[in-house]
């Protein structure tokens, strides 16, 4: 027994001895960083701890009630911009400073990554350009970028036949309808048109089509993700026969379109195009000079995979914050008639014919509006970083609020801009003294952007 126990010591011994030694020249080094930046703490959330049972009750309790945000920005508003919160063994830091997500996005953006996105994601996504990390989100970039220069995204023609088809799903009578399942259809039918030169036509295919049997896997797959991704799990954690399913048959959906891309990009780089020379009717010349995103990607990458993850990427991303935005804009007319009378007001002169861009770029209300929409709804209204090696944000650290605040590697730092949105004097335009902290930046007033401009303290896409 004596044997065995001078045994076990002498393999626990080492590892105690090693575990000891690490976690001192971590504080050291940790500390040795603190004071060369001049760090200092921010304060804590009180219920913090290292279990913070009581932090952790509040928030599963407020996103199975969905008010998560409101709690959110309400600890901002008594805490202050940049605060801590530590529960089951992990401190987390919390920010709306304008600067700190400046450091986060910009200036200090080598020293953080994405964290587990690419875990969470998966296994829809397994790569792209919004869940890559360092070289590989590089490439993803120098993949995607020449999708969105300003020729490409001006294209307004495209949108005409997919607006119709919505107006043609709205009663005539007068009933009540719900237009966010409608937003978010039309924006999947010009996003799938744009980027596989096919529209999926949701608004207008037969129940049980492969294209709409698409839209509905897209978005079961999207919104099961959603749901995880709010857990901080990825879905393997829980099995899903469904999920599974529709995950399958939305790359099955893409899978064929890349594979129509490569083989036209194999005959192109043949000898095909002497093979077709010749007259070309009208519609296939129109075919030929349309931009479709994934015969462009296919001139860059033959890598099946990588070209359907950057397609679903852009597909997840641009179709919800179009959609998200439409329906938030919608909502507040439905409420407020002064808002609408105001845009048929400067819309009224198009005489029912489409815009171009030239006008569009004109019509300030209409541009207020919208940016009024994107502040108090953001897209992503929270988000986060993890940060790669020690760094520091550049405020919020001691009593004052002004010092550096100290951000050890692994630490994940969250930001809000739904919060500061709300919060950032920026936005109180209120003459009344009276009309509280935050005066009117929680209410929807489209002419406050007649006055300001807003620089880092308004974040509608990430800074990009």
């Amino acid at each position: 027994m004596a044997y065995q126990t001078t045994l076990a010591l002498s393999f626990l011994a080492p590892l105690l001895l090693y575990t000891l030694y690490t976690r001192l020249h971590q504080h050291l080094t940790n500390s040795a960083f603190k004071a060369q930046h001049a760090c200092k703490p921010p304060p804590f959330l009180p219920g913090s701890g290292l279990l913070g049972f009581s932090v952790l009750k509040s928030i599963v309790a407020s996103h199975k009630g969905h008010t998560f945000l409101s709690l959110t920005t309400q600890k901002f508003r008594e805490i202050g911009p940049t605060w801590a919160v530590s529960y089951l063994n992990r401190t987390l830091i919390m920010t709306v400073d304008p600067a700190n997500i400046k450091a986060l996005l910009s200036t200090h953006f080598a020293d953080f990554s994405l964290g587990s996105r690419l875990a969470v994601f998966a296994p829809l996504l397994t790569g792209g350009i919004f869940v890559s990390d360092g070289a590989q989100w590089q490439h993803s970039r120098s993949l995607v970028r020449p999708a969105f220069t300003r020729a490409q995204v001006a294209d307004l023609e495209s949108f005409e036949p997919h607006v119709q088809q919505l107006i043609r799903q709205i009663p005539g009578d007068g009933r009540t309808v719900d237009l966010m399942p409608l937003f978010y259809r039309l924006t999947l039918d010009q996003a799938t048109e744009f980027l596989l030169g096919e529209s999926v036509n949701s608004l207008s295919s037969a129940e049980g089509s492969a294209q709409q049997r698409f839209g509905a896997a897209f978005d079961y797959a999207q919104t099961k993700l959603g749901s995880l991704n709010s857990a901080g799990v990825g879905a393997w954690l829980w099995p899903n026969r469904r999920f599974i399913e529709a995950v399958g048959f939305a790359h099955a959906f893409v899978d064929e379109f890349v594979r129509k891309a490569r083989k036209e990009r194999a005959s192109d780089d043949g000898k095909e195009k002497e093979k077709m020379g010749g007259d070309k009717d009208d519609e296939e010349e129109g075919k030929q000079g349309r931009y479709v995103f994934l015969n462009e990607l296919a001139k860059a990458t033959d890598d099946p995979i990588q070209m359907r993850n950057e397609i679903l990427n852009v597909l997840l991303a641009g179709r919800d914050t179009t959609a998200s935005m439409l329906t938030s804009t919608f909502h507040a007319l439905s409420l407020r008639a002064d808002i609408w009378t105001k845009l048929r007001a400067e819309v009224a002169p198009l005489e029912g014919k489409p815009p171009d861009n030239e006008t569009l770029r004109n019509m300030k209300y209409l541009r207020n509006v919208q940016n009024e929409m994107l502040r108090l709804y953001p897209a992503v209204p929270s988000n986060s970083r993890l940060a790669v090696r020690n760094t520091f944000l550049p405020r919020g650290g001691g009593p004052d609020g002004k010092s550096p605040v100290f951000v050890a590697k692994g630490q994940q730092v969250v930001y809000t801009p739904y919060a500061m949105h709300r919060l950032h004097p920026t936005f109180n335009t209120a003459d009344d003294a009276t009309a509280g902290d935050n005066g009117d930046a929680c209410e929807v007033k489209p002419e406050r952007w007649d006055a300001i401009r807003p620089t880092w303290e308004f974040l509608p896409f990430n800074g990009g």
